[in-house]
C-alpha cells in the first residue's frame, strides 16, 4: 500500500512553525542525567546535555530541537563552555 504525502519545502516548513523559544548562547538550554542501557545490558547513568547553537540544516517535520536554536551559530569556544558548565551543574568531573 502506498501513500501519498505531500512534499513541503523548508521554507513551507518554516513557515508553519511558531517562533523559537529565547536561549542563552553560553549555556545549554537544558541537561540531565538519566539511566539508559549499556551494552552490556545494565542500567547506567549518563548525562544528557542540548547543546544551544543554529538550527541544523535538516528541516524536518517530526523534529522540535530547532524550538531552542540561534538564528546564527555560537562563537569559537562556547560549546566547550556548555559542555563545562553543564557538567559542573551536574557536579560530573571529568
Amino acid at each position: 500500500m502506498t501513500t501519498d504525502l505531500p512534499t513541503l519545502s523548508d521554507q513551507q516548513i518554516v513557515n508553519l512553525r511558531p517562533d523559537r523559544n529565547s536561549v542563552d548562547p553560553s549555556k545549554p538550554y537544558a541537561f540531565m542525567v538519566e539511566d539508559e542501557c549499556s551494552a552490556s545490558g545494565e542500567l547506567t547513568k549518563v548525562a544528557t546535555l542540548f547543546l544551544t547553537s543554529s538550527e541544523c540544516a535538516f528541516r524536518c517535520t517530526m523534529c522540535d530541537l530547532w524550538k531552542n536554536t540561534l538564528e546564527q551559530p555560537v562563537e569559537s569556544g562556547a560549546i566547550g563552555k556548555q559542555i563545562r558548565w553543564a557538567l559542573n551543574e551536574l557536579e560530573i568531573d571529568l
